[in-house]
């Protein structure tokens, strides 16, 4: 293994540092987008809980993936998080439940493409891995004549930013949806950046290409064996095709760096586990 690849500072340096960085993020949107609601007596007023520093509060619930009783305790003890979103007590499970339910889902939509922005550093990749469920399937084989069983699984589509390591966006689907697929849906909502966009050869298709290219990414996708530079529209699959061509060493070195996505799939089903305990599809999208 060579040198670069083993120094891991830079990495334990993102880790070290990336809590503080989505709080600053969240808080400097959530002054700017001001208050989600107005505040109520059962709150405690605006001197007790405001209404911004509230809404940093259920954000970062939901970026952390904490409940509610989880959220309280992680509150009491980081106490220079509570100074800095700007509460004078620490809210109790019920007031978060509260406040939760009074901030318009827009809210949070817009909180969450902001700070996607703010905290993407240019270049991303996509991919997607499995997460089996309690279910099984069976289906007859012809070829020997009897009936087979496997376990169920779903399937969770992501787009990190290479550098942080961050989520920038996730769909969940059924284990039979195409990769590609999940991905035209997610670039129908994300809002790109201004650096590479790497995929491995499932995503190969010249409309992906032309998409990326209109985020301002440049698509790095590996091509197939039998991959021709004829563009049929798109600009951007000529200018790829042709660069894995005649500089191969260029165009290795930037698509490579999707390779990273792998090790945040593992570090993720290392910290959940790598099934879903939930039976019904809509619940499973949100464990996974």
């Amino acid at each position: 293994m060579s040198e670069r690849k083993r120094d891991q500072r830079q990495y334990d340096l993102i880790q070290q540092y990336l809590p503080g960085l989505i709080l600053n993020t969240i808080l400097k949107i959530v002054n700017d987008l001001g208050d989600p609601y107005t505040a109520r007596p059962s709150l405690g007023g605006m001197t007790a809980y405001p209404p911004r520093a509230m809404a940093a509060v259920c954000i970062v619930m939901e970026a952390e993936r904490k409940t509610y009783r989880k959220m309280v305790g992680h509150l009491r003890n980081n106490r220079d998080t509570v100074a800095k979103i700007g509460l004078r007590k620490i809210p109790s499970k019920s007031t978060i439940a509260r406040a939760y339910g009074l901030i318009p889902d827009r809210y949070l939509a817009e909180v969450h493409r902001r700070v996607i922005c703010e905290i993407s550093a240019g270049s991303v990749a996509g991919d997607s891995t499995g997460y089996s469920d309690s279910s099984f399937v069976r289906w007859y084989d012809v070829r020997t004549d009897s009936v087979k069983t496997k376990r169920g699984w779903v399937k969770l589509h992501s787009i990190i930013d290479i550098q942080t390591r961050v989520v920038l966006d996730y769909l969940v689907t059924a284990s039979n949806v195409a990769d590609i697929i999940g991905l035209r849906s997610m670039l129908a909502r994300f809002e790109g950046g201004a650096g590479h966009f790497c995929l491995d050869s499932a995503y190969l298709a010249r409309d992906v290409c032309s998409a990326i290219s209109k985020m301002g990414m440049v698509p790095r996708i590996k091509p197939k064996s039998n991959t021709i530079h004829n563009a049929f529209g798109s600009q951007a699959w000529r200018e790829m095709v042709d660069l894995s061509v005649q500089d191969p060493d260029t165009f290795k070195s930037e698509y490579h760096q999707r390779s990273i996505i792998e090790a945040v799939f593992g570090a993720i089903k290392k910290m959940y586990g790598n099934h879903t305990r939930c039976h019904k599809p809509e619940n499973q999208r949100y464990d996974s």
